[in-house]
């Protein structure tokens, strides 16, 4: 069973990593610069993993299947959301939650973290965020090139 894993990361210095992973090898990844000084210790991430008996591994195919499925790849992180609301003990962490594809053949597995509780309160309207800005996310993501 293959792996395709989603994740986004905020650093200290407010930078954003996004990309995507296949099997452990990344091909789709965005950055955007913070406005501090240089210091990449995570604040808080997010990982969306996909299972499936069958995924794409390629650039194009793996851009499409999560633009064809953001319908229910958003719903699942609404549903995450709204479970978050309150927002989670961090003492309890990572946040996990699992789902299955209504049209079937594929698992998610979400994970969500932060590092101090002030950042874990907001987890849940990251998540949010995240299902309202998918599809531009995945469009805006350049792939990796092979050295």
């Amino acid at each position: 069973m293959g792996q395709l894993t989603f994740y986004q990361q905020t650093r200290s210095d407010g930078g954003v990593r996004t990309g995507v992973s296949i099997d452990g090898i990344d091909i789709l990844q965005d950055f955007q610069e913070g406005d501090g000084e240089c210091d990449p210790a995570l604040l808080w991430y997010i990982d969306l993993r996909f299972e499936a008996d069958s995924l794409p591994q390629d650039v194009g195919g793996v851009r499409d299947f999560l633009l064809v499925n953001s319908d229910e790849t958003t719903h699942f992180l609404t549903e995450s959301s709204d479970e978050l609301q309150p927002g989670f003990d961090p003492d309890i962490q990572p946040y996990r939650r699992e789902g299955v594809f209504r049209s079937g053949g594929c698992r998610l597995h979400l994970l969500a973290s932060a590092v101090r509780r002030i950042e874990g309160r907001e987890i849940a309207r990251r998540l949010k965020d995240l299902a309202g800005q998918w599809n531009s996310i995945i469009e805006q993501m350049a792939p990796l090139s092979t050295v």
